[in-house]
């Protein structure tokens, strides 16, 4: 019964335990007694052992009603109290876990400028494929510096970056909103056209590109504006002059070589739309088959309980038999109960549930700063039916009732379940995988159309000088010679270079998961931190 067990008793109204108390409940008190009497500040007499007595009664009866199930606790502050620092909980992690997010894209980044330049160099010079993997990085030490190396096409791959439309704008925004004033803060500023950006942002990869593998001087800092007019000097897209007679053999041979020179440029602009859709096809199916929490929300649901097991009868077999009339009745009343409806010809339910189990009578014990010593409850419904007309046992106004049946037992298990957080911290592990073994994936599949687009551009940047120089261009622009100069050292040195992508990016994704434990904190850890225990949300 617990540690109150004679109040309880007194409380179920069976306890003969109290004491008769001998005198005149009438004669005044004695001030010298244990228990005088007592008054409040407007001389209404008061008795502080008398409240005590009635609040532990009343906290007692809602202890009982508890105990058999038939009430739920109500939490009330201690539950919005608790709420409060699980959200406050899951703030901390969606923060930490986006910076941390941040880090491991700039490592994965760093990583992937300091390979690619050799990656590039290897699809696109004979000499890079012809020498093993272990004497690659020392010939190319032979023709440029490592300094040099890393600064040749970067600011061109930051302006770039930047003209993302996520950075632009934001980039636009915090400019503007420092240099113009406030009133002027929420105004909407037009911003240029996706196709000029797309086109801006091409020819900055194009000039990365080019600076990376030694056709442009590393030294430039960013293209002129003839990089990015066509068919200038300077332009990667090659526009031949126009004839002069202007007719249709004369503008039909013109075509062909324009056709030649605008389909590198072309192709590299399918050829990013390519890269992107694989990368996504990889990373997603990967993320989809790597254990993560699935859940949706920061407090996961209980899941739906599962239906009670068929009852038993005497002798252990299913309630499947054979039954009689009165019987399926009976079950179809009963099944009407378990589902909140109202019985076949019966009076409708009533309300689904009534609140606390305190009774009224404890507001006259309690004061205002004690008034959260009571517990309040929520009681469990009963349905109530009528009987059958030919049941004449119990006379024609009899009742019968069917209470809910407990699923604690079930509640109990699903419970014990594992339950899951989802945020930017908890799945950040399976986000920096997928994404670097997805990239890793991109790389090996795309290594062929790169060769093919990267060369096709660079043979057309530097016949372009040369007048109608076709003779090392083939179909589209693209040279014949990528294809069959396709080597297995060229393959070795290729996987060599990936094998060595994987490991770096696999280095920044532990450091990133590592940190991400170190600053991950569980439902206690967070609670000791604030100076919330357990036991007093539990109170």
């Amino acid at each position: 019964m617990g540690q109150l067990e004679p109040l309880i008793s007194q409380a179920l109204g069976r306890s003969p335990y109290d004491d008769v108390v001998p005198g005149d409940p009438d004669a005044p008190a004695d001030p010298q007694s244990n228990n005088p009497q007592m008054y409040d500040e407007r001389g209404r007499p008061v008795n502080e052992e008398t409240r005590r007595i009635n609040r532990d009664i009343i906290r007692s009866h809602n202890e009982v009603m508890q105990v058999i199930g038939v009430a739920e606790p109500d939490t009330g502050a201690a539950e919005t109290q608790a709420q409060a620092l699980a959200n406050a909980h899951g703030s901390y992690e969606n923060s930490v876990g986006n910076n941390l997010d941040m880090l491991g894209g700039v490592l994965g980044t760093s990583i992937a400028w300091g390979v690619s330049g050799v990656r590039q160099r290897v699809l696109l010079y004979d000499l890079y494929s012809q020498v093993p993997f272990h004497e690659l990085f020392r010939l190319h030490r032979q023709y440029q510096s490592w300094p040099s190396y890393l600064y040749a096409g970067l600011p061109s791959f930051i302006v770039g970056t930047a003209l993302l439309p996520s950075q632009l704008s934001r980039a636009i925004d915090s400019i503007l909103g420092s240099i113009l004033p406030a009133s002027l803060g929420d105004m909407q500023f037009p911003y240029l056209p996706s196709s000029i950006v797309k086109y801006i942002r091409i020819h900055l990869e194009v000039f990365s590109l080019m600076q990376r593998v030694g056709i442009i001087s590393p030294t430039a800092f960013l293209p002129g504006l003839a990089f990015f007019w066509p068919g200038s000097t300077s332009s990667p897209f090659y526009i031949p002059s126009l004839p002069s007679p202007l007719t249709y053999e004369t503008v039909l041979q013109w075509s062909l070589p324009f056709a030649c020179g605008a389909a590198p440029f072309v192709g590299y602009f399918f050829y990013g739309i390519a890269m992107s859709r694989v990368s996504s096809f990889f990373t997603r199916n990967i993320e989809q088959r790597l254990p993560q929490p699935r859940t949706q929300s920061w407090r996961v649901p209980l899941r739906e309980l599962p239906p009670p097991p068929p009852s038993v009868v005497a002798g252990g077999l299913a309630e499947e038999q054979p039954r009689n009339a009165g019987d399926i009745a009976r079950d179809e009343s009963i099944s009407r109960a378990h589902e909140g409806q109202p019985a076949a010809g019966g009076p409708p339910a009533g309300p689904v549930r009534r609140q606390s189990t305190a009774s009224a009578r404890g507001d006259e014990f309690s004061s205002d700063d004690e008034g959260g010593d009571i517990i309040s409850a929520t009681l469990i419904s009963f349905d109530v039916e009528a009987s059958e007309a030919n049941d004449t046992h119990h006379g024609a106004a009899a009742w019968s009732a069917e209470l809910r049946p407990n699923m604690s037992e079930n509640r109990a298990a699903v419970a014990q379940e594992p339950r899951y957080r989802v945020n930017a911290l908890t799945t950040l592990p399976s986000r920096m995988a997928a994404d670097f073994l997805g990239a890793v994936a991109t790389r090996i599949v795309t290594a062929p159309l790169a060769s093919v687009i990267w060369t096709g551009i660079a043979n057309c940047y530097l016949a372009r000088g040369d007048g109608l120089a076709f003779d090392a261009l083939a179909v589209f622009g693209f040279t014949l010679s990528a294809l069959p100069r396709w080597s297995w050292q060229r393959t070795r040195n290729l996987l060599g270079i990936e094998l060595m992508y994987f490991t770096l990016r696999f280095g920044a994704w532990g450091l990133t998961t590592s940190l991400a434990k170190r600053y991950f904190m569980s439902d206690e850890e967070w609670e000791k931190k604030h100076g919330f225990t357990s036991e007093f949300l539990e109170d």
